[in-house]
């Protein structure tokens, strides 16, 4: 049996992964587990384990020194680094130590059971002499692509000088053939992950990544800004290098992609210094693409000149109608402006989303004429505000600002009755009898007492001051509290039973409203440090 050992200073952690994974079906051996550095390296000099899971920040010997100390002593150990969002400059380094793998908190048991399966297959490999060579090579391979997604996604972003990246680059790269870069903007980005939470969004940045980054495609992938991906092409001459992205973006539109998206190019250049021209002209095809529909590839020739003139536009006729509450009449006048807008023959993207903001800012300006709080529509005026500008397209834009002005009208037309206290009242009864499904959503409860999504979260936050995902957390801690007072159930067991199936975040999310984690909870309460937990 491969031997493994666990290095992790959150005992929760530590033994979700222990008590979770079916070792000895897997082949396995659990020889240790450590809750700092030192006393994994300790462990592992005495164990002498085939695998290792190691969090990178722990107290005493960090993560990243205890592998440089294990490599020293020619520990030949598959290692495989946890970590979270916040701690991701630091994951350059482990692959440039030679880790497997790593995984981002929370951690999902199905991706340690991947990973460890993975592991299995390396030593496996690594047993057979004549494989050892060939996975050296792989290995090395996956690093240098890795190391060079990072460093041209700092080149291109300026915030890396030539020299460096010159210094830099893997021997393999030629730094002076052609170079083009493509960026590929996921349409309506900021609505599609809306409501999803961070693990989500990352899964699924990883799906879209694993679609557009093909063997023989582009040179190297990196995550420009959020749902946009900078694609880099490189060939002998400007004409091979184009026509090589051409056919590339032209192969991913009949590979039946995920999501919409769009593509902007930037003209060929040679010298891979010279990329970041190529990178800032598709960023300004991608600008100008606003007035565009989207799911289009684009190119600096479809694009004629650029006016800078600024031209009025005309929104009297939006505020007029805003206090009428006549959302057909509203959506005529926002249906002019982007006509206006389109008629003006200005391609900016810049000034299109100044003309935006101005209407949003009158529609707030309205609303405090009329004596009424913005708060009581939106949970986030900002973050709404931020995403109507981020929006992509002109028609996007003008969607997102009616649905916010479609909101104000409901609002403006809805008055606290003792019919909708009822109808919060029967959704708060809905909540506590079914807090335990970790499924329930705002559209769940919406149903459950005949009201839209939109207008049952507007009414819930009006009605109770609080947005209905803040009820909702506050009824499943205060029950965990409950249960965790009793002394009878793990903190694992309480996240299953207040609707959480990860323990890992209910962990979190159990000490960012309380300030303490399950265990200390216990501890502070029944002063015997903890309990079971």
């Amino acid at each position: 049996m491969y031997k493994v050992l666990i290095a992790d200073d959150e005992p929760i952690i530590r033994d979700n992964i222990c008590r979770s994974i079916c070792w000895g079906q897997l082949g396995l051996q659990l020889a240790a587990t450590a809750g700092n550095g030192r006393e994994a390296a300790e462990q592992a000099l005495l164990h002498q384990p085939d695998i290792i899971l190691t969090d990178i920040m722990m107290p005493l010997v960090n993560g990243l020194e205890l592998i440089k100390q294990l490599r020293q002593k020619d520990c030949r150990a598959v290692i495989v680094i946890i970590t979270g969002y916040d701690e991701f400059q630091y994951t350059r380094a482990a692959l440039q130590l030679g880790v497997l793998d790593y995984i981002l908190k929370p951690i999902q048991i199905e991706q340690i059971d991947q990973t460890l399966h993975r592991a299995i297959e390396v030593l496996r490999s690594r047993d057979t002499a004549s494989s050892k060579l060939e996975q050296m090579q792989r290995r090395l391979e996956e690093q240098s692509a890795q190391l060079l997604r990072l460093d041209m996604q700092q080149f291109l972003q300026r915030r890396m000088d030539a020299p460096t990246l010159l210094n830099k680059l893997p021997a393999h790269i030629d730094a002076n053939a052609w170079y083009s870069c493509a960026l590929l903007q996921i349409d309506d980005f900021h609505h599609l992950t809306n409501a999803l939470d961070e693990e989500r969004v990352f899964s699924l940045s990883m799906q879209v990544e694993s679609w557009a980054f093909r063997e023989n495609g582009p040179l190297s992938l990196s995550t420009d800004v959020d749902g946009r991906y900078a694609l880099l092409f490189s060939g002998a001459d400007a004409l091979e290098t184009e026509s090589t992205r051409d056919s590339y973006l032209h192969m991913l539109r009949c590979l039946d992609p995920p999501y919409a998206y769009t593509t902007a190019c930037g003209h060929a250049v040679q010298g891979i210094v010279q990329s970041v021209q190529s990178y800032e002209q598709a960023c300004d095809v991608l600008l100008a693409a606003f007035l565009s529909s989207g799911n289009a590839d684009l190119t600096p020739t479809d694009f004629g000149e650029i006016s800078e003139t600024f031209i009025p536009i005309e929104i009297g006729g939006i505020l007029q109608a805003i206090p009428t509450l006549n959302k057909r009449q509203i959506k005529q006048e926002l249906e002019q402006f982007e006509q206006s807008v389109r008629n003006a023959g200005h391609n900016s993207y810049l000034f299109t989303r100044l003309a935006i903001s101005h209407v949003y800012s009158e529609i707030v300006h309205t609303l405090v004429t009329l004596h009424f709080p913005i708060g009581r529509i939106v949970n986030d005026p900002t973050r709404l505000y931020q995403e109507i500008l981020r929006c992509q397209t002109l028609s996007d834009a003008v969607a997102s600002l009616y649905e916010f002005v479609s909101q104000v009208c409901d609002a403006l037309s809805t008055d606290i009755t003792p019919s909708n206290r009822t109808t919060i009242a029967a959704a708060n009864a809905y909540l506590q009898a079914n807090y335990q499904n970790p499924k329930l959503s705002l559209e769940q409860t919406a149903a459950a007492v005949n009201l839209s999504p939109n207008y049952f979260s507007s009414l819930y936050k009006q009605t109770t001051g609080r947005s209905f995902i803040s009820s909702l957390t506050q009824i499943r801690i205060e029950r965990a509290k409950q249960l965790l007072l009793t002394g009878q159930f793990r903190s694992y067991e309480v996240a299953y039973q207040c609707g959480y199936d990860n323990p890992a975040y209910f962990s979190t999310i159990f000490k960012r409203h309380t300030g303490l984690s399950p265990s200390d909870y216990c501890g502070a309460r029944t002063g015997e440090g903890g309990g079971r937990l």
